[in-house]
């Protein structure tokens, strides 16, 4: 019977350091897996894909591992998302030693065609408003804003000529309307004013 009780407690001991040793190395595992320098790529809306040299990644949110990357410093990824518009940014390489990062992309909602006009008409009015209680420096800026995006868009050329004018830039405004005839060259309004720019302020 000791006999038997001994070889009963030699049988638990002999697996003990299984028990003791088998979470150990989980932990360990588990350690060395999240220790992989990584990069977690996220976008706000979601479900972006990212392109990276025209080839996808996945969709947003994703992990990709540092070591799984092309071995150049810098990295261009490219967001799409559809009815949005397109992000690029730049993350440094596995070349450049990163241990990862997390990478947070806004993507701006794209404009539809008609959303795009409202708002530019709605600029040119504010401009227009501004020039009537003779706010000409606010106006013209109000009225480059949208020329910023659409240079050849004759009624903001006009307006900006017009308002020249008013605040009796008379140099500036000439010059302006023979923009407006560049684009438009039928236009009536912008040859009269530089005939009459010609013969009572050259």
């Amino acid at each position: 019977m000791l006999r038997e009780t001994s070889l009963k407690t030699r049988s638990i001991l002999n697996r003990r350091p299984i028990l003791i040793f088998a979470p150990l190395v989980a932990m360990m595992s588990s350690y060395v897996g999240c220790s992989t320098p990584r990069y977690v790529i996220k976008s706000d809306p979601t479900d972006a894909t990212v392109y990276l040299n025209e080839k996808a990644l996945g969709r947003t949110p994703l992990e990709v591992r540092v070591k799984d990357l092309p071995m150049t410093e810098n990295l261009q990824l490219n967001f799409v998302k559809a009815n949005y518009g397109e992000v690029k940014t730049v993350i440094p390489g596995p070349r450049m030693g990163s241990l990862g990062e997390e990478i947070v992309v806004h993507i701006p909602k794209q404009e539809s065609q008609s959303d795009l006009v409202n708002r530019r008409m709605a600029q040119i009015l504010n401009a227009h408003v501004l020039a009537i209680h003779n706010h000409f420096q606010e106006a013209i800026q109000a009225i480059d804003q949208v020329l910023a995006e659409d240079p050849k868009l004759v009624a903001a050329q006009l307006l900006k000529a017009s308002v020249m004018f008013l605040g009796k830039n008379y140099e500036g405004a000439q010059t302006q309307y023979e923009k407006v005839l560049e684009l438009d060259p039928s236009n009536q309004e912008a040859t009269k004013m530089i005939q009459y720019l010609r013969e009572h302020h050259s």
